[in-house]
């Protein structure tokens, strides 16, 4: 589904890169020529065009005013590999938002037939740029950002889930409508996994009482209230009700969480801890998932059958994990 090798030369021959400092005369109205508007050319930036497609925010878009340009792409490809940009397009390299919505609805198909992550994150890039080069920020806006990041959640791509949910919290901002309480949830899951509590402080802060009663954002309330208080009976007993797409947040902690559990069991239990209970307790799938997790933390077990664990023994490896 990829762009014939025709339009693949044609699409880099028009993106080639400029350099603005050195660029002569000639090469100069070539670029202009790409921003005739009638018998009226439009004025080049005077800086370099350097489009920096992961971000929305002023800061990130200074050097293109988009606003200015006013792209209105015509291209009617449905699938478009994505080429970082060093000059504004030519509008008929770019879709407008009809054909960016098939291109949307394939790509969804796709993915759920295939599960080819490298295709569908370079296709949702390249549908996120066309609608940046456009200007384009409407609710159709949202629910791209929030496909990718469901997709890129859900194969472990942090980078672009972060990125997607940098966007989002921006287009929220501006009243357009999504899952709001979904996405708000996942940002206070991630602050938990990477421990940062300055940023979940404000985002706790900034609630609003119909965020708090959305599900998702209440379960994310729960969680983090039980780990901040070491309640780890209702923390995974949380986990394994986990909404939507939490669980896969949830996952990127849970064996750290299952680490500092164990280790309080271990001190709590005399003589020994059944291994079926470390199971029920810790939310393991099954008792081969709960074994693989123990046998990497060099524990002596009571017995041979390593059914139990030998509590005093085993408080000798704790510093371990």
């Amino acid at each position: 589904m990829s762009l014939s090798k025709l339009s693949d030369q044609a699409f880099n021959k028009k993106n080639r890169k400029i350099n603005t400092v050195t660029m002569d005369p000639e090469k100069k109205e070539k670029c202009a020529a790409h921003f005739h508007h009638g018998d009226r050319p439009r004025k080049l930036p005077a800086k370099p065009l350097v489009l920096q497609i992961n971000n929305m925010d002023h800061s990130a878009s200074e050097n293109l005013d988009w606003n200015e340009i006013k792209i209105v792409g015509t291209s009617q490809d449905i699938t478009k590999n994505y080429f970082r940009l060093t000059c504004a397009p030519d509008p008929s390299t770019v879709r407008p938002v009809p054909v960016l919505k098939k291109s949307l609805a394939m790509v969804k198909a796709d993915f759920k037939n295939k599960q080819d992550y490298a295709f569908a994150r370079n296709q949702m890039k390249s549908i996120r740029q066309d609608l940046m080069v456009q200007g384009i920020r409407t609710e159709f806006t949202v629910e791209v950002y929030e496909t990718h990041a469901r997709i890129a959640l859900e194969k472990g791509d942090h980078e672009e889930f972060n990125k997607c949910q940098a966007q989002l919290k921006a287009l929220y901002a501006e009243n357009l409508a999504g899952n709001v309480g979904e996405f708000t949830a996942y940002r206070i899951l991630y602050y938990i996994f990477t421990e940062n509590s300055g940023d979940l402080t404000t985002e706790l802060a900034h609630l609003t009482k119909e965020l708090k009663a959305d599900a998702c954002v209440a379960h994310a309330l729960s969680l983090r209230e039980a780990w901040a208080l070491k309640n780890y009976h209702r923390f995974f007993k949380l986990y394994r009700e986990s909404p939507r797409m939490s669980g896969y947040l949830i996952d990127k902690f849970a064996e750290r969480e299952r680490k500092a559990a164990l280790k309080a069991m271990i001190k709590t239990f005399r003589p020994d801890l059944p291994v079926s209970y470390i199971q029920s307790e810790l939310a393991f799938a099954n008792e081969e998932e709960c074994q693989s997790f123990l046998s990497s933390l060099s524990l002596v077990f009571a017995g041979n059958d390593a059914s139990k664990i030998d509590c005093k023994l085993s408080l000798a490896v704790l510093p371990n994990f």
